[in-house]
């Protein structure tokens, strides 16, 4: 038996197979991607929101934050719901709330409503991706556990990389209400199929009760303390900036989140039947590959949201010509995610782990060193070896974090570890965004003493300018105002630039120092029998 299935024999079942595996995850992949879609699709639509609904670029970044949000607080409470009402119809009952919400997103005209609305999608997708994790790896005997969670790692990856290019083509061709209702005609069909063909075996229900499960009441101080902690994070997170981190509202808000925190996980480990299960974190292989996950997710996050910025602001991409040259990822692990799962219980799995982070490392160092003349073919082959590191990172570390994990709590760890990885996603976009607006304003600082009045380039490049601006029939008196903002925006845009290849840079060298952090995560062998 491999690693990733290792149980103890206390906790051992025999699982009845289902009569047609790959249409059981066929079934409950469509709404999980559909989640996923959502999670990426409207941020193409964000200008087109901003002037129908006549909102600031403060205002609508609370459409994304409150779907996040919601996301990462119903994660780690899905497998306290899959007990008490099963799998199947927690996993229904969330994408029926997803279609639903959906729907009225894409009706209301109203900011407000929208935000509620979208924190209901939120938390009918948070709770879709791990169901889908323990359906699948109820349904695959031990032998494919690795194909199991390649096909969940397949939904994860396709829709942050494929949701912008779609998103492009509704809002362009339509409006931007079809970035929501495009989720109805494939999620009903995903509901029909899951409702038609997925059936939990009587002995797997059982066997995801605990032994106590009748006695065990509902930890409603842990259902509450999570949501209002992850809450105030999200908040701090999102207008820290705009309020001033050392500002009160920031230090209250900061100090009213880690008093939640410790309440909850305090909680929590004396709780009898507590929402989330944290002494989960006892076993040392799902401890550490769960705060593997937590630093390489932080990372990833950082750079699948930031160079998409750096395509557009800097390199002039539009929106869609910035998620096309995104495509040869999702190329390579349309390729490579099959493969490893396919050959996960041949291929070394943190030996495979490491050599996606190298991969992603080594791409980020790449990075580093584009300029404003980078061409898109370029950025294409850097972009398509992080898809071979989303793949190596994706199918295998999942895998190894659960691989020790009672079956009874499959559920409970595949939620705690997806919401830890979510979270510090969240804090390392948080963090790496606050670099970029820091480290641009130090290399503008650096840049302004070499213009001073009366150097050669500076001259050269305000003459150059002002011949080309007075050639457009202006004013001679507006020329060279003209000029010299232009040549401010220069440096700026320059400043960052610099700040853009320090981030790279930094993420790079923060992948390397992680690989040999993923061989602490090298599969134990089963003990010989004497």
């Amino acid at each position: 038996m491999s690693a990733s299935t290792a149980v103890s024999a206390s906790t051992a079942v025999s699982l009845s197979p289902p009569r047609n595996k790959w249409l059981v995850a066929l079934s409950v992949s469509l709404g999980t991607l559909l989640a996923t879609f959502s999670s990426s699709m409207l941020n193409i639509a964000l200008p087109h929101l901003r002037g129908s609904l006549g909102a600031s670029l403060q205002e609508i970044t609370w459409v994304i934050a409150s779907f996040s949000t919601a996301n990462i607080c119903i994660m780690p409470l899905t497998g306290f719901l899959s007990r008490r009402y099963g799998q199947k119809r927690v996993y229904v009952a969330s994408l029926c709330v997803f279609l639903a919400s959906s729907l009225l997103c894409g009706l209301t005209r109203s900011l407000p409503l929208l935000v509620i609305l979208r924190a209901f999608q939120g938390a009918g997708a948070g709770a879709l991706l791990p169901t889908e994790q323990a359906l699948l790896q109820q349904t695959f005997p031990p032998s494919q556990q690795g194909v199991a969670i390649a096909i969940a790692s397949m939904t994860v990856l396709l829709g942050p990389a494929l949701g912008p290019t779609i998103g492009g083509i509704l809002v362009d061709q339509l409006s931007w209400p079809w970035v929501f209702f495009v989720n109805l005609p494939v999620g009903l069909l995903g509901l029909f199929m899951v409702v038609s063909f997925v059936h939990v075996p009587e002995e797997a229900r059982k066997a995801s009760l605990p032994a106590n499960a009748s006695a065990q009441g509902v930890d409603w101080w842990g259902i509450i303390l999570l949501p209002l902690s992850l809450t105030g994070l999200q908040l701090l997170l999102a207008k820290g900036n705009e309020w001033g981190w050392a500002e009160p509202v920031s230090l209250l808000v900061g100090m009213g989140t880690v008093l939640g925190l410790l309440v909850f996980i305090l909680w929590e480990l004396k709780a009898s039947a507590p929402a989330v299960h944290l002494r989960l974190f006892e076993e040392p292989t799902f401890l550490t590959g769960t705060v593997l996950a937590g630093v390489l997710y932080a990372m990833l996050m950082a750079s699948q949201y930031l160079f998409p910025i750096f395509m557009q602001e800097m390199l002039g991409f539009t929106a869609t010509q910035a998620a096309v040259t995104l495509l040869s990822r999702v190329a390579v692990s349309a390729i490579a995610t099959p493969l490893l799962g396919r050959y996960y219980n041949i291929l070394p799995p943190h030996l495979v782990l490491a050599v996606g982070a190298m991969a992603f490392g080594v791409s980020c160092l790449e990075m580093s060193t584009f300029t404003l003349q980078t061409s898109p073919a370029h950025i294409s082959a850097v972009v398509a070896l992080q898809g071979f590191g989303f793949s190596g990172i994706g199918v295998t570390l999942t895998t190894l974090t659960l691989s020790r994990v009672p079956i009874h709590q499959k559920v409970d760890a595949s939620g705690l570890h997806t919401v830890v990885r979510h979270a510090c996603g969240s804090l390392g976009l948080a963090f790496f965004a606050m670099l970029l607006t820091h480290d641009t304003l130090v290399s503008r600082a650096a840049l302004v003493p070499s213009l001073q009045e009366g150097r050669a380039p500076v001259v050269d490049f305000l003459q150059a300018e002002g011949a080309r601006l007075a050639g457009t029939g202006l004013e001679p008196g507006a020329v060279s105002g003209l000029a010299l903002r232009t040549l401010d925006q220069t440096v700026t845009t320059q400043a960052m630039l610099l700040a853009f290849e320090k981030l790279f840079l930094m993420l790079g060298v923060l992948f390397l120092c992680a690989i040999p952090l993923s061989l602490l995560l090298r599969p134990r062998a089963s003990p010989r029998p004497r």
